[in-house]
């Protein structure tokens, strides 16, 4: 039990209490003093703190934007450049910290964006050999994408393609894809400090194949943990919804992550929440064109060039396996609405640097050389116009109905910063600057 003069004399020895100050005739730092000059100091935030809103750019007004094909099967969208722009450049105020008080508040407040971190070189894996937790930062950084409205992007400009010619069908195949996938992943990239390092996977179809002929696994899902994890073929119905202006009666419209979160036109009530797959479950890999012998056969070719070597990988194994998943990914208006199709390109991609790595390399040609030796890259005619090395590789979207370069318009142009611009730069994945990668 405490008495009075107890309390007293612990006041005295305890720097809390203002007798021991008097007592020992000394001025408490931490305490104020109540002089004209020195009043208490109300706690709180100052008047002058800025709102979290403040030097934000106003947004920019709603620009529609008009796919210009010929049936027009690609709804009007919204300009996303406001969005995405307010995005990076939101103010956080930076907290003068003068008390424990204003310590406590600041902490509390949005810190300022910190710096991405710095990624390890950038190498793409198989699915089948990623570890779990990069697959499901991969499936979790695409359903993202899709929400923002990003991923719909990709769809357009690939769509653009069936005006212009150059992707498909001559030898900017390869070329021309590798950007935009390199784009799409730079597009992932770019959606928050977690996803700042993810890379695209491919799908090692050309193993599932053999795991299927040495009879480990049934059906082109069984033996394809890719296609699994992005969700299967089995988690939905069947549906009459237009997606892109077709409608996939006779397709399961699956609900799994992550196309559970596609949506044609975003921030509109106009959302599948699915995608049109093949019967996964019921289809058989093809397996003779899809034998390790055939792609050796594809790739490898007495006195070929890179024109002959394209041809044959587009008909196989690009086509058939785009014909092969069915559903979506074999429209080739809406083909990259399923990520599924990424995947796909990467194999396809892995295929030419293992081609430029063989044929390519040992030849030690200069950058002059290279832009005109067949074995690296041959012009080509599209549309009329002469496409040659130092041509532009052309990926646009249409924005208010103009067709746009991804390198101009606001929302795509940080995707594509660095990325080369012509054909002839891009042949090689190891020399991409900061965009290089291997597999």
């Amino acid at each position: 039990m405490h008495t009075s003069n107890q309390d007293d004399r612990e006041a005295h020895d305890d720097p809390d209490h203002d007798a021991y100050w008097t007592e020992n005739d000394v001025e408490d730092p931490g305490r104020p003093t109540n002089t004209p000059n020195n009043l208490p100091r109300t706690i709180g935030i100052p008047a002058a703190l800025p709102s979290l809103a403040a030097g934000n750019p106003k947004a920019k007004p709603t620009i529609p934007r008009q796919f210009p094909a010929p049936e027009k099967r690609l709804t009007p969208r919204k300009d996303f450049s406001s969005v995405y722009m307010d995005t990076q450049t939101e103010a956080s105020p930076v907290l003068p910290v003068r008390s424990v008080a204003l310590k406590d508040v600041a902490q509390r407040l949005p810190a300022p964006p910190l710096p991405p971190p710095a990624c390890p070189p950038r190498i793409r894996q198989s699915w089948d050999q990623m570890p779990s937790q990069n697959q499901q930062l991969f499936v979790d950084a695409v359903a993202l994408a899709m929400d923002r409205g990003f991923h719909q992007l990709f769809v357009d400009i690939h769509a653009d393609t069936l005006i212009t010619n150059e992707a498909h069908n001559n030898v900017l195949f390869f070329f021309w894809h590798r950007k935009f996938i390199l784009g799409y992943e730079n597009m992932l990239r770019s959606l928050g400090r977690r996803f700042a390092c993810v890379t695209l996977p491919f799908y090692d179809y050309i193993q599932n194949n053999l795991d299927y002929l040495l009879g480990k696994c049934t059906s082109l899902e069984s033996c394809s943990p890719f296609l699994a994890g992005l969700g299967g073929s089995t988690n939905g119905s069947f549906s009459s919804t237009l997606l892109g202006g077709f409608a996939f009666p006779h397709f399961k419209c699956v609900g799994s992550a992550p196309v559970s979160h596609a949506c044609e036109a975003p921030g509109t009530p106009r959302c599948m929440h699915c995608m049109p797959r093949g019967p996964w479950t019921r289809t058989h890999f093809n397996s003779t064109a899809l034998s390790y012998s055939s792609i050796k056969r594809v790739l490898f070719q007495p006195d070929d060039d890179i024109y002959s070597v394209t041809m044959r990988v587009e008909r196989s194994p690009h086509d058939t396996m785009h014909f092969l998943l069915a559903g979506a990914v074999a429209n080739f208006y809406i083909t990259t609405t399923d990520p599924v199709f990424y995947g796909h390109h990467a194999t396809i991609d892995i295929l030419h640097a293992i081609y430029h790595h063989c044929r390519v390399h040992p030849l030690k040609l200069t950058k002059e050389q290279a832009y005109n030796h067949p074995i690296n890259f041959e012009p080509c005619v599209v549309n009329g116009t002469t496409v040659d090395a130092t041509s532009t590789i052309r990926l646009r979207l249409p924005i208010d109905g103009v067709p746009t370069s991804v390198d101009e318009y606001a929302v795509t142009r940080p995707w594509f910063q660095h990325v080369p611009l012509t054909y002839g730069d891009i042949v090689d994945t190891t020399n991409l600057g900061v965009h290089s990668y291997r597999y």
